[in-house]
């Protein structure tokens, strides 16, 4: 009995996906989970910044966005960069903000270093996630295509 090369690529394809079946749930929720935390607590910092007007209100969704772009592009540098540039931002304006805004725009700006910190290790969390499902899947496909193989469908001839 000799296999052709179509009922080679049939046997892959339906490996292919068998080995699809093999992919956790419960770990695709994990990292969809860590992609919308830190962003949905940046936005609610964005939010709680515009209770109280002072002269730095319109300037904090420009410095959120940096902060965000530094920690997702540049990872670890990105994120002191961002801590950097917030300790700047806070100290330049320190003296324009009203002495009873001080400590409120101090603790929104506090939040945004917090937030690229989540950032930084939420990504290296997804890092790791999808390291161990790609070691994984291919462990699966490799041990689907080695049952396909030894054991290849039989295919009605005419």
């Amino acid at each position: 009995m000799s296999v052709t090369a179509k009922e080679v690529k049939a046997t892959k394809k339906t490996a292919d996906r068998l080995a699809l079946l093999f992919l956790p749930e419960k770990k695709l929720s994990q990292i969809v989970l860590w992609a919308l935390i830190p962003t949905i607590l940046l936005l609610f910092s964005v939010t709680l910044s515009f209770l109280n007007r002072s002269p730095i209100t319109l300037y904090i969704p420009v410095v959120a966005i940096t902060t965000l772009c530094l920690s997702i592009y540049y990872r670890t540098i990105g994120f002191y960069i961002s801590f950097v540039g917030l300790l700047f931002f806070a100290l330049l304006f320190y003296r324009a903000l009203p002495f009873d805004q001080r400590l409120w725009k101090m603790e929104i700006l506090f939040s945004f270093a917090i937030d690229s910190f989540i950032i930084l290790r939420g990504i290296e969390e997804v890092e790791t996630l999808l390291g161990k499902l790609e070691t994984n899947s291919e462990q699966d496909k490799k041990s689907v295509h080695s049952i396909c193989i030894k054991y290849p469908p039989q295919y009605a001839q005419p």
